[in-house]
């Protein structure tokens, strides 16, 4: 947005000076009005449009991208065009992960990406990853004003302000014999991408597998793996349905983000800092349908090829969850050492209401 700004205001230099070297003698009057007029459209141009980037890392068509591209068109609308967001996606700007690095930094102004992208920021990020933390979008939609303010503050003191949450999509575990109880699962090789996933597969007695993204499939189909954790709509998209027949849900939901770098957002006015606060409240109000739907899809054509799901009742889910509580009492541990003790603390009793 600085770089825009110092543009045009180049431009007038530049154009100014370039009307009263060719000026003939006698119109000097007439170039000065000329000049003022000129310069007076571009100043005001630039007074009543703002330009921001934001960066995301997901392709077209992910619901994750379709709120992108709705949180950008009702900033648009709400601020009467005041505010335009350029909205990169699938990584054309930055990646899922480079993007945190990014809006901290201000190489882009806006980044979307779950909370836990940040963990390399702090210990306190990526507690939605913790197995059964948050349940499902009805446990979200409980706890999640009183969670925000929390995350809000913390995510300022590391350089973003937070602007929006949801769930990116609620995931499970696809495995190659029936899960139905804590005993089903002792001893299965299943394939976790990161470090809570992983200790989580280990608590509950699993064998946690580190694999490329890229070999999962395959490793299914040979049964060098039992089972994988993944997000659930990736069990369609990805295909896994086709190598495995059981799947039990729900497992962990992670809240995502939408974040804008502090300092661009302290340069905005207040009235438009209120607006885009507003439009980020009704992108993601209308993206938790779009998102639900986009799972139940999965499951919908996932149980259509014949395949076995299991829902974990509110019964059973505590009974799972007990399983992992060192990872939360840990979580804890580890956020009092830089001084986040009493959020975690605080969200924990949140999240278990």
């Amino acid at each position: 947005m600085f770089f825009k700004k110092m543009f045009f205001l180049a431009c007038i230099f530049l154009l100014t000076f370039t009307m009263v070297s060719c000026a003939p003698a006698g119109n000097t009057d007439t170039i000065a009005d000329e000049r003022e007029t000129v310069e007076g459209e571009i100043v005001d141009k630039l007074e009543k449009t703002i330009t921001l980037s934001f960066t995301g890392g997901l392709p077209v068509g992910s619901p994750v991208t379709d709120l992108q591209y709705n949180f950008a068109d009702k900033v648009k609308a709400l601020t009467d065009g005041r505010v335009e967001i350029e909205t990169y996606v699938g990584g054309e700007l930055f990646d899922t992960v480079a993007g945190v690095d990014a809006v901290v930094t201000g190489a882009a102004d806006l980044a979307t990406c779950s909370e836990g992208h940040f963990a390399g920021y702090s210990p306190f990020f990526g507690f939605t990853e913790f197995f059964w933390m948050v349940r499902d979008f009805e446990h979200w939609d409980r706890v999640r004003d009183d969670v925000n303010p929390i995350l809000s503050s913390i995510f300022e003191n590391h350089g973003v302000k937070l602007l929006a949450t949801y769930l990116g999509g609620e995931c499970s575990i696809g495995a190659n014999k029936p899960i139905r109880s804590l005993e089903d699962i002792k001893g299965l090789k299943i394939r976790g991408a990161t470090g809570p996933i992983a200790k989580g597969l280990e608590l509950l007695g699993a064998s946690p597998v580190n694999l490329a993204p890229g070999e999962v499939y395959d490793a299914l189909a040979r049964n060098a793996l039992d089972g994988v954790a993944t997000l659930s709509a990736s069990m369609y998209t990805r295909k896994f349905y086709e190598v495995v027949d059981y799947f039990i849900a729900p497992v962990w939901n992670p809240v995502w983000v939408v974040v804008m770098n502090i300092d661009t957002w302290n340069s905005l006015p207040e009235d438009i800092q209120e607006l885009i606060l507003e439009a980020g409240e009704k992108a993601e109000e209308e993206s938790r349908q779009a998102l639900k739907n986009y799972d139940e899809e999965a499951w919908d054509i996932i149980a259509d090829n014949g395949k076995e799901i299991y829902f974990l009742s509110s019964e059973e889910i505590p009974i799972w969850s007990e399983q992992v509580e060192p990872i939360y009492n840990n979580w804890v541990e580890n956020c009092k050492g830089v001084g986040y003790e009493n959020e975690a603390k605080e969200i924990l009793n949140i999240l278990n209401r």
